[in-house]
């Protein structure tokens, strides 16, 4: 340890700054600990911080937490670019402890507000509200109503009973302005349906049947 004539500690280096530790590489031994032990019992609660190497001559700085049964935790390391690196499998919290959000093993990322209604808002600048997801799992959003010409549609597929819920993904359909039937030609008559040029077309056969009907009658 050295205190130099301007007042500078330095542990471990000769002091540049008010208070200077040196550290070595990836050795918790060396790092800043902070103990919160008390009534005369060391390390009970500390927190280490410590340089570790990312790879590539690269330096990052590994936040360990230690518990007094014993047992150790990484939850956080910065690199020397600035990201955080969090512990996987493992909830991280906001300061009220509902908001949360969990990195796991297998590469899934998910959240989890404990509220009652929506669990993730998108907004602008933090106030408009664009899109969200409730917590049912339904997904509402702003749409535009825009015109059918040349254009293809946005849907959800899916088979559930009244009411029910389920995961599906969306899908552009192709050439339709309602997903349940074809559009029809401008120049395609209603009764001439050309087989080798387009597939039938429930809706024309339903009024076909329902004139032919009409007409025996």
């Amino acid at each position: 340890m050295r205190i130099d004539a301007s007042g500078n500690v330095g542990i471990g280096t000769s002091p540049g700054y008010k208070c200077h530790i040196k550290c070595t590489y990836d050795n918790v031994a060396t790092g800043l600990h902070l103990d919160a032990g008390d009534n005369g019992v060391a390390n009970l609660y500390t927190l280490t911080i410590w340089p570790f190497v990312l790879g590539g001559g690269q330096v990052g700085w590994k936040f360990r937490t230690l518990s007094s049964n014993g047992g150790d935790t990484t939850p956080l390391a910065f690199t020397n670019d600035g990201s955080c690196r969090f512990q996987v499998d493992r909830w991280h919290q906001d300061s009220n402890g509902v908001a949360r959000i969990y990195f796991g093993n297998g590469h899934k990322m998910y959240l989890n507000s404990n509220g009652n209604s929506d669990i993730l808002e998108l907004r602008q600048n933090g106030g408009t509200l664009r899109a969200l997801i409730n917590s049912n799992g339904q997904i509402a959003a702003h749409f535009q109503t825009i015109s059918p010409t040349n254009t293809d549609y946005v849907g959800v597929s899916g088979n559930t009973a009244s009411g029910g819920f389920g995961y599906y993904y969306m899908h552009v359909l192709f050439n339709t302005f309602t997903g349940f039937h074809r559009c029809f030609y401008e120049d395609d008559e209603i009764f001439n349906n050309n087989m080798n040029d387009e597939e039938i077309d429930i809706l024309k056969i339903i009024i076909k049947a329902e004139l032919l009907y009409q007409l025996e009658k």
